[in-house]
């Protein structure tokens, strides 16, 4: 019996069990992986995905600002959309926040927005045919 308590505790393979393991970790012991290097999106492109995500956001804001003049009503309503129309019409590229500048980062044409604008305030601006709600829209990611 004291035979097979010795057998029991011995490897079952002796010797190297993977001999190919040995030159593998061998060479995998020199590489380093950084973590930018492991995950799919560094550092840069989520700071790069923010700053675009906010520029969405902002250009989203203007147009319902601007849509909201054809729905409500007081001064503050006329003041946002009067002021969102201005940064619609203006061509400043010195900004990184204006409306142009904007439109490039998300790759949209300025002037077809703007003629949308126009054609949908065209459609809308009739007070007899006022709006009872502006719907909600996001562009696409």
């Amino acid at each position: 019996m004291a035979q097979s308590s010795d057998a029991s505790r011995r490897p079952l393979l002796s010797g190297p069990v993977l001999p190919w393991f040995d030159a593998g970790a061998a060479m995998l012991s020199s590489v380093v992986i950084l973590p930018e290097q492991f995950y799919a999106f560094s550092a840069k492109d989520r700071v790069q995905d923010g700053e675009v995500a906010l520029r969405r956001a902002i250009l989203e804001d203007a147009i319902r600002c601007f849509q909201r003049q054809f729905v409500g009503k007081g001064r503050r309503v006329r003041r946002l959309a009067r002021e969102a129309e201005e940064w619609f019409a203006a061509d400043d590229a010195d900004w990184p926040f204006s409306f142009v500048n904007i439109c490039a980062v998300l790759g949209l044409e300025p002037d077809y927005i703007r003629r949308g604008l126009k054609r949908w305030c065209e459609r809308h601006g009739d007070a007899a045919e006022r709006v009872t709600s502006v719907r909600s829209f996001r562009f696409a990611a």
